[in-house]
């Protein structure tokens, strides 16, 4: 019982994963001396020459450097082991110990011929030898003990039959010291393959970890989606059709209804849109672009999205640019105009009479006149004349699901994570966050930015162009949304700029329809019975039609839009579906008339 204790202690049962990382690990070990081992053989040879003939040392050397060969091809055919399967890792063991055991062999057998009875200090010089072999066996066989065992018997039982053969005082001397030194390097060995193990356990259970993590963040991702979808399928209904009762004459009393209603409707996408900003950033997956843009366009378009928020609570809002800030600078315009708009309806969401001012200074400057290609840091700054932060809120105003007290989610709604959301946003652009407030008085908060000055003639992005809703030429679109809402707020929509539009309830309709009629252009929701949006797209595509399709789609996760560009969607539009956002992105592909109209209250 006990020594079967001790071999299980010596020889724990080894999952296959272990097994094949240790002789992994041991092949590793023996496979950095493709050179240095056969230098070695050459030159003991040499050495044994002085009192040897060649005739014993030729044979000797040429088993040793073959089975050295033969050593290296078996390793690197193994490599790492991720090719060979569970039953067959033994026999691999076994093919990986013939080698290294004719190798062994050839060292041990100089115990019996490699020394001169009539100079004992040349056996103790051979001693010498085999016990350093010994001491290196331990190190890089410790990995895989079976083998190890299997290298250091020979050794050990060559030079005790040697020392007891010839016997005396010195030669049992030589047993001793060979004993208990394989004692020694026995220890040092099985400590190797303990630490081995421990490595590889760790490993194991960090990768392990690991999974758990991406599992655990792929289910929130999921969940997030659906939530996504599942809100935004109806919010997309209650947007839509106040933006087609927005188009029909309403008396005053109603159409102060359909702005409460809008306004109610805004601040759940708002939140939303908070909630997985906030899941995206958790998961590090918020993409950072760096492009040209007009600063003084992006902060007056952010004043002009904010206006009529600020209109509803009569307060005004402005912005002031200073002349010494460049024109143009290369950054993210998009996440800067999120930060923006978050401080700045956090300012307006806070201040009960007064305004809101949004500045924009330069800070620092390498040189006193600003070039192209210089690097500037710019101050964005958002004061309002609110209530103020007190001294005891202050110090985790950036942290999440954070507000002053309980009183003010109540009083003026929100998630918290708005001030959260744009201290990451802050960060992954380079730049810093910061506030200053005085209670009763109001609150200043600015963000620093580093951007590079570009060229005063550089490319506008789409959200800096004007907020005026393009008017296209009317063309031929077909639609592929299966809610009712939705394909009553899509159809009116378009219809309203005089498209011809054709409704089907899923992919295979579209499918059906794209490949019987000629259309313009294809708007393809992602989820919907029978045939999905993204099956539908890939049939339409492989059938050879060439018609543009753009996605219509609730999820807005990044994964959700790569899989769209994938299958070989051009664009897509995000639910709910604001005039300006669908008609801005048709722009792109299609010729436009003229401009319409202001987009005020639904961007």
């Amino acid at each position: 019982m006990r020594l079967s204790a001790i071999k299980r202690k010596i020889f724990p049962q080894d999952t296959p994963q272990l097994k094949r990382d240790l002789l992994a690990q041991y092949v590793r070990n023996h496979s950095t001396s493709k050179i240095a081992v056969p230098a070695s053989c050459v030159l003991l040879a040499l050495m044994l020459s002085q009192w040897e003939s060649w005739s014993h040392i030729l044979p000797w050397l040429a088993i040793s450097i073959f089975a050295t060969i033969c050593c290296h091809v078996v390793n690197d055919r193994y490599g790492d082991g991720s090719t060979i399967a569970d039953d067959k890792l033994d026999s691999w063991a076994a093919i990986v110990a013939v080698p290294r055991m004719i190798f062994i062999l050839c060292w041990a057998s100089m115990a019996f011929w490699a020394w001169t009875p009539d100079h004992p200090e040349t056996f103790f010089m051979i001693v010498a030898l085999i016990m350093s072999t010994m001491a290196m066996n331990a190190s890089q066989s410790g990995a895989y003990l079976s083998i190890y065992f299997m290298e250091m018997a020979p050794k050990l039982l060559a030079l005790m039959v040697v020392g007891l053969s010839v016997g005396g005082v010195f030669f049992d001397g030589i047993v001793i010291i060979a004993f208990f030194g394989s004692l020694f390097f026995t220890k040092i060995a099985i400590t190797v393959n303990r630490s081995q193990r421990m490595i590889l356990t760790q490993k194991y259970e960090l990768a392990k970890a690991k999974e758990d993590v991406e599992q655990a963040s792929n289910a929130k991702s999921s969940f997030l989606a659906t939530i996504s979808h599942e809100v935004r399928t109806p919010l997309n209904g209650i947007l839509g059709i106040i933006n087609l009762v927005k188009y029909t004459k309403l008396t005053q009393e109603q159409d102060e209804y359909i702005e409460t209603i809008r306004y109610s409707g805004e601040t759940l996408l708002t939140m939303l849109n908070d909630i997985l900003d906030f899941s995206k950033m958790e998961a590090g997956k918020v993409d950072v672009e760096n492009v040209s843009f007009d600063t003084f366009r992006m902060v007056h378009s952010v004043t002009n999205l904010m206006w009529s928020r600020a209109a509803e609570k009569n307060v005004t809002i402005k912005y002031e640019v200073d002349d010494d800030v460049p024109a143009f600078v290369n950054s993210d315009p998009t996440r800067l105009r999120q930060i923006l708009l978050n401080l700045s309806s956090n300012a307006i969401k806070f201040t009960e009479k007064g305004g809101v001012k949004i500045k924009v200074s330069l800070l620092e400057k390498q040189k006193d006149t600003v070039a192209v290609d210089d690097k500037v840091t710019l101050r964005f700054a958002v004061s309002d004349t609110g209530i103020g932060i007190p001294e005891e809120a202050r110090q985790n105003m950036f942290g999440n699901f954070n507000q002053v007290d309980s009183s003010i989610s109540r009083r003026f709604g929100g998630t918290g994570l708005g001030l959260s959301i744009c201290k990451g946003l802050t960060e992954l652009l380079g730049g810093k966050i910061d506030f200053s407030s005085e209670l009763g008085k109001g609150s200043t908060f600015w963000i620093d930015i580093p951007v590079i000055v570009a060229a005063s003639d550089a490319t506008l992005t789409g959200a800096e162009q004007s907020q005026i809703i393009p008017v296209l030429e009317p063309i031929r679109i077909l639609v592929a949304e299966d809610n009712r809402v939705n394909q009553k707020v899509i159809r009116g929509l378009l219809e309203h700029q005089g498209h011809i539009v054709q409704i089907v309830e899923n992919g295979q309709e579209a499918f059906d329809a794209a490949t019987s009629k000629e259309f313009d252009l294809i708007l393809m929701d992602m989820q919907m019975p029978v045939v999905d949006g993204l099956e539908g797209t890939k049939r339409i595509i492989e059938s050879g039609v060439t018609t543009p399709i753009i996605a219509l789609t609730a999820n807005e996760m990044d994964e959700d839009i790569r899989r769209c560009r994938e299958v070989g969607m051009i664009d897509h539009i995000g639910k709910p579906i604001r005039p300006f956002a669908l008609f801005s992105t048709l722009a792109v592909y299609f010729p436009v008339v003229e401009p319409k109209e202001k987009v005020v209250a639904f961007h």
